[in-house]
Order: C-alpha cells, then sequence, then structure tokens
C-alpha cells in the first residue's frame, strides 16, 4: 500500500492492477490473474477459496484440515493452493518453508501441519500494512528475505548456497521456489 507521494516500489510496466483513493494507492505487480466483477458475485465467485489468512472469520482448523486431505502434495504446492487457505503468495510460501525449516518438495502428510498454518498468518499479518514484504525482520533493500529469489546467495543463517527450483501441481503452474539445503531439511 502506497501513501500519497510515495515512489513504487517496481517498474510502473510491470504493475497490473491500480486501486487508487485519496489516501492510498494498491498495485498489484506480476499477478496471473484479475477478474473484475460486481460485488453481488462475490460470495459466489470466491467460495471455492479456503480460509481467508486476513479474514475477520479464519479459520484456521479449517485450512488445516484442507491441506490435510492431499497428504502426498508437495508442501510449497499445497500451501499456495488458494483452495486450501487464501492470501499466501509464492514469496511467502517460499519463506514460510524456510522459517518451518521445511524442504518444499516434502509431503504435506510429514508436515506440521498447524505450525505453518500459524506461522503463516503471523506472517501475513506482519506484511499487511508494508508495500514491500520482510520476513528477516530487516527491512533495507536486500535483506527483508530468508530465501526467496536468492538462489546461488548464502544462506543468511547457516551460510549454505541457497537452491532455486520450480515446483506446481503441473507443467503449466510450476512456481518459482528457493531453499536453503542445510536449514530445511
Amino acid at each position: 500500500m502506497l501513501r500519497p507521494g510515495q515512489r513504487w516500489p517496481r517498474p510502473a510496466h510491470r504493475a497490473r492492477a491500480i486501486l487508487e483513493t485519496t489516501d492510498a494507492t494498491a498495485i498489484g505487480f506480476d499477478l496471473g490473474l484479475v477478474e473484475v466483477f460486481p460485488a453481488a458475485e462475490e460470495d459466489e465467485r470466491l467460495a471455492y477459496l479456503g480460509p481467508d489468512l486476513l479474514g475477520p472469520d479464519w479459520d484456521g482448523a479449517e485450512a488445516v484440515r484442507r491441506l490435510a486431505a492431499a497428504p502426498h502434495a508437495q508442501i510449497v504446492v499445497a500451501l499456495a493452493d488458494q483452495r486450501n487457505l487464501a492470501g499466501l503468495g509464492n514469496v511467502l510460501v517460499n519463506e514460510v518453508c524456510f522459517l518451518r525449516g521445511i524442504r518444499p518438495d516434502r509431503p504435506a502428510g510429514e508436515v506440521d501441519l498447524a505450525a505453518a498454518v500459524d506461522l503463516a498468518r503471523r506472517v501475513i499479518h506482519a506484511n499487511r500494512d508494508r508495500v514491500e514484504r520482510t520476513t528477516t525482520g530487516d527491512t533495507r533493500p536486500g535483506r527483508r528475505l530468508w530465501v526467496y529469489g536468492r538462489a546461488g546467495e548464502s544462506c543468511r543463517r547457516c551460510g549454505a548456497r541457497i537452491e532455486h527450483g520450480r515446483y506446481g501441481p503441473n507443467a503449466v503452474e510450476l512456481r518459482e521456489t528457493y531453499w536453503c539445503p542445510n536449514c530445511q531439511r
């Protein structure tokens, strides 16, 4: 969210959606899909979504139940699936996996799902009012994230080289994935 007069965090040509009021501007960068529809259709169109991490009716137990329903799914894919829990983007999915020490390709059935969901909610709440996300607690440029976008760089925690791959439910929906081979086992 930008306040009046604040500089955009990325080049304007990468913006896909801009919502502006007199007090703030929300900019969606690199969005895969943007749909605009009347508010009257909201319930019907969004009924497939899982519990909203930022919603007033958040239901963590339901999110865990949905994740557990596909125990063989890679955890990075399961956490990113908006049908399981709504609100996490690819960056935060990668960071939650790092913070929990989970390899992104690990099956969801082998993960403490309640702990992962709880951390996801805390991370998204901590970042909801920030323009630039941070999971390290350091808001300086280049220091905000543990693993995402850092392939080949040294892990901030142990010094190992951050690895990169692409995971997804199918060849069309592959997501950029980053992890530390030492911290995430």
